[in-house]
């Protein structure tokens, strides 16, 4: 009974300074800090929001082998709150993107979230970040995997593999 307390607590902590002290391959350890470029800080309100309204879930097709997004949206009659997490799975020179289309009339507009770290340099390996982006643009929306190629910058998405969600 002593030998699985002792392998289990060593274990344990051997998780854990692993966990610690784990940074990606290329990062230094000021870069370590991941988040999704263009998403907003406003989560006490919209925590509230989105707690009286119903939410839905979203997904887009899955175009790209290595980027998965996914979340939940609220609607209602002045602004659409949409909330998700955005993942790469592995480091293949390409930072993972997704972006939504809202419309209202024949107004559309765009936004568009990449995962990069606080230093501001694209993420090129497994990571994963939280998002939110508010709009007024209540009528209808879409959404749409991508990545960005991280040394030359340029977006790549999937063709006419736009998401209507509502």
């Amino acid at each position: 009974m002593r030998r699985i307390v002792a392998v289990a607590a060593t274990s344990g902590a051997l998780v854990a300074g692993i966990g610690a002290f784990a940074t990606p391959a290329q990062a230094s350890p000021a870069d370590t800090t991941v988040a999704v470029s263009g998403a907003s800080s406003e989560a006490a309100s919209i925590e509230t929001a989105a707690k009286k309204k119903k939410k839905k879930k979203w997904k887009p097709i899955n175009a790209f082998a290595n980027v998965s997004a996914s979340g939940t949206y609220v609607r209602n009659k002045k602004k659409v709150t949409i909330r998700g997490v955005l993942t790469d799975g592995k480091r293949d020179g390409w930072s993972a993107c997704v972006r939504f289309r809202a419309t209202k009339g024949k107004k559309r507009q765009y936004w568009r979230g990449v995962l990069r770290y606080s230093t501001g340099r694209y993420v090129d390996t497994k990571a994963s970040a939280r998002f939110t982006w508010t709009t007024k643009y209540t009528g209808h929306l879409w959404v749409q995997e991508c990545r960005r190629n991280v040394k030359t910058g340029k977006y790549q998405y999937a063709n006419k593999k736009w998401r209507k969600l509502y």
